[in-house]
């Protein structure tokens, strides 16, 4: 699904953006919870990229009792201070809900994202985001094993 995602954004905006996965052949079939994947896939072409060419690559695979999910873009990045508020704010907004952020819909991604993994799957879940100005972005996260289950919730 994500490939046709960036398919459809590429058509849309007529960029060329690449998605490069590296998928482990023991994760390839677990399912994760719905809109997991792509905030952050939309995240690293309208901001890291700016809706133009670049390189997306995903990774995902088990390390331990986790499952490791990397989304890692070549776009324009952040500054420190701009990456330490999206931090903080990943964080805070999760912890109220973001249905009550007023900000604007760019800034739910990654707290929903955060937010709904943590609902299922506890405070185990960790999401790390790392950024240079110039180079790119990448976010990290990292989701317990669920009872060798597949990861998908109802919500």
């Amino acid at each position: 699904m994500i490939k046709d995602y960036v398919y459809l954004m590429n058509m849309r905006k007529d960029a060329d953006i690449i998605l490069e996965t590296d998928i482990s052949n023991d994760v390839k079939d677990k399912k994760i919870p719905r809109f997991i994947l792509q905030p952050m896939i939309e995240n690293s072409i309208i901001h890291g990229l700016d809706e133009s060419d670049g390189k997306i690559h995903l990774q995902a695979f088990y390390e331990e009792d986790y499952l490791i999910i990397i989304i890692s873009d070549n776009g324009k990045g952040m500054d420190s201070l701009t990456l330490e508020n999206l931090r903080k704010n990943i964080v805070i907004l999760s912890s109220y809900g973001t249905h009550s952020n007023k900000s604007g819909f760019s800034s739910l991604g990654l707290p929903n994202v955060y937010e709904r993994l943590f609902m299922g799957f506890g405070p185990d879940v960790e999401i790390k985001i790392d950024s240079t100005i110039y180079k790119g972005t990448k976010i990290t996260l990292k989701i317990p094993k669920h009872r060798g289950e597949d990861y998908n919730m109802d919500y």
